[in-house]
């Protein structure tokens, strides 16, 4: 019972954190002034953070790993096994490039805030749950956390198409 209380306050957590970095990001944005072009034909885009080497690296090889079970997850065609061995290669590859990047102290936070927290709950979940809907819930919060990853940081050729964006 702990053990949810814990997950779901980090849940919690997590979520405020998006909540909190989405602010500071609209914050940031300037307006664009009245009557301009750009203020009629788009909305303006919110910043992106810059990311390393290491990072594009990393992530992309989180991509791969989700999106040949994207349709899977989504269709519940998944078993336990299936979510444990997803989890644990997922973990694999984020311990490959998490002490090796070098994000500028502007990027970093909202990297661990956006990215990091919801991605490494998710993966620990897939691993340890016995419940399979758990599981499931966990591997779709993957998938949101690749989407977030594709919105708020820069990844020339991040297929932000190729992951949810409910």
């Amino acid at each position: 019972m702990l053990a949810v209380i814990r997950s779901t306050g980090r849940q919690v957590c997590s979520g405020i954190g998006l909540i909190v970095l989405a602010a500071q990001v609209v914050a940031a944005t300037p307006a664009p002034k009245p009557g301009t072009p750009s203020s009629q034909s788009a909305a303006p885009q919110a910043k992106q953070w810059e990311t390393d080497a290491a990072v594009r690296q990393g992530m992309g090889n989180i991509l791969k790993t989700m999106q040949p079970e994207q349709e899977n997850i989504e269709k519940k065609r998944l078993g336990t096994a299936d979510y444990q061995r997803l989890g644990k290669a997922l973990d694999q590859q984020i311990k490959q490039f998490l002490n090796v990047r070098q994000l500028s102290k502007e990027a970093e936070k909202p990297f661990h805030t956006v990215v990091m927290l919801d991605l490494t709950h998710a993966v620990e979940l897939m691993q340890i749950s016995p419940k399979v809907e758990l599981q499931r819930v966990a591997a779709l919060g993957v998938l949101q956390t690749l989407h977030h990853y594709g919105e708020y940081f820069q990844h020339p050729g991040w297929p932000l198409s190729a992951t949810p964006s409910r």
